[in-house]
């Protein structure tokens, strides 16, 4: 079985002061042309989408030189309280040994101990059904730590049906060079 859990990009919530995605037809076979052509206009974190190292991190790596190793493999979908400290980090550790994939269900507080410990765990990515990894009070050292440990953010995933569990993650980024961000396709595969 395979969940989609990706939001449809045109009627995803934005965040506030970002590009609301749109799109227009720019041939139409119903206007006599040959095929149908749109175009799109969007931000680069529209919809289920993921943060390159390049969004908080001065030099980092843009989406087109992120390690794509990191946005497939097996993952966790958990529920966890509405505050991620380093006690809930190593419940989530002894729950998913070896484990180096989370998705958290909600949109949990974050804190940077907890991202710290998350870093020193091996963790290469972070996800979440919310718009940001982080609450406006940590939101820029959260993404400061996990982009500036090059882990993959992945931000406003759907998870409605999808039990708690284990499962094979797959998200990748297209590839943009220079982009801080990119919206991806995310689909879970049972294991």
């Amino acid at each position: 079985m395979i969940y989609d859990i990706s939001r449809e990009l045109f009627m995803a919530r934005v965040y506030p002061g970002d590009t609301v995605p749109s799109h227009r037809r720019v041939l139409s076979i119903d206007e006599g042309n040959v095929c149908n052509l749109s175009q799109m206009i969007l931000g680069s974190h529209s919809g289920t989408h993921i943060d390159a190292p390049l969004h908080f991190v001065g030099g980092g790596k843009d989406v087109a030189q992120i390690s794509l190793e990191k946005c497939y493999g097996e993952c966790a979908i958990v529920t966890v309280p509405p505050v991620v400290d380093t006690d809930t980090v190593r419940r989530l550790t002894e729950e998913y040994p070896g484990c180096t994939r989370f998705i958290f269900r909600n949109s949990p507080d974050l804190l940077p101990d907890a991202c710290l410990k998350l870093m020193s765990a091996g963790v290469v990515l972070i996800g979440t059904e919310g718009m940001s990894v982080g609450f406006e009070g940590n939101a820029k050292a959260v993404h400061d730590i996990l982009l500036g440990n090059s882990a993959v953010i992945l931000e406003s995933v759907k998870l409605d049906g999808v039990p708690d569990g284990r499962y094979t993650l797959v998200c990748f980024p297209l590839k943009m060079e220079g982009l801080d961000g990119s919206p991806v396709r995310a689909v879970l595969i049972c294991q």
